[in-house]
């Protein structure tokens, strides 16, 4: 009885392949060609002036990518966060489709006083229009990294996250729901002098359910792996039966 199931299961790896879920990398930022555009605030549609394309990050003059291709966040302003952002398209998530995604992150300098922290953030956002013909955007707020909206936009803050100390492979998830703009935010709360100094590296955004087909040459590997088990199977239970 165990040989015909193993049988039966060799016969549905030749005529229909397994698929294999794989997590694609949407995202990857090293700051190596990257540039910042220097605006507190940007609109993601909207009749506003100070638009924000995808993939641009932003921030006000707390913000720089430095010639050691890094982020830097100085924040000097008592009791306030500040941060670079930066917009992703819809579109950069729909191979993966819907599911959960993992943000992952190195600080690589960090300096402040007792309660300063960096901090990084998740947002999603739907419903902005297309600019100038309508007034609902998304507001990348740097000043607060927040996204606030206007007209009948939607954001949410999807998750979050705070350090005090530098590290590689940071790590947090959040989930996307098929249609929203994903922000991220990444800067630092700053109580008083000495202020706060943060610094990012090796962005990543990795996850979603991609199925995929092995090609032929794996495929034929686990089914000679999967006939040798069989053998060996057969060759024991002839010994048994000797």
């Amino acid at each position: 009885m165990k040989l015909s199931r193993q049988l039966f299961i060799l016969g549905l790896f030749i005529i229909a392949p397994p698929a294999i879920l794989r997590s694609d990398v949407i995202f990857t930022e090293d700051f190596s060609s990257s540039t910042l555009e220097h605006e507190s605030n940007g609109y993601l549609g909207g009749w506003f002036s100070d638009l924000v394309d995808f993939d641009q990050w932003l921030s006000g003059d707390y913000g720089e990518i430095t010639t050691s291709e890094t982020l830097k966040i100085f924040n000097e302003a008592p009791n306030t966060t500040r941060s670079a952002a930066i917009v992703l398209s819809p579109d950069a998530f729909e191979t993966a489709g819907v599911g959960t995604y993992t943000l992952s992150y190195d600080i690589v300098n960090y300096a402040g006083s007792v309660g300063d922290y960096a901090s990084v953030n998740v947002w999603s956002g739907s419903g902005y229009g297309p600019p100038g013909e309508t007034g609902n955007a998304l507001i990348i707020n740097t000043l607060s990294s927040t996204v606030p909206t206007a007209g009948s936009a939607i954001s949410t803050e999807l998750t979050s996250n705070t350090h005090t100390t530098t590290g590689t492979g940071f790590s947090m998830n959040f989930n996307w729901d098929g249609v929203s703009a994903i922000v991220l935010n990444l800067g630092g709360y700053n109580v008083n002098y000495p202020h706060l100094s943060v610094e990012y590296d090796n962005i990543q955004i990795f996850g979603g359910n991609v199925p995929v087909i092995p090609e032929m040459s794996s495929l034929w590997l686990m089914i000679l792996s999967f006939s040798g088990i069989m053998g060996v199977t057969v060759f024991k239970r002839h010994r048994k039966a000797c």
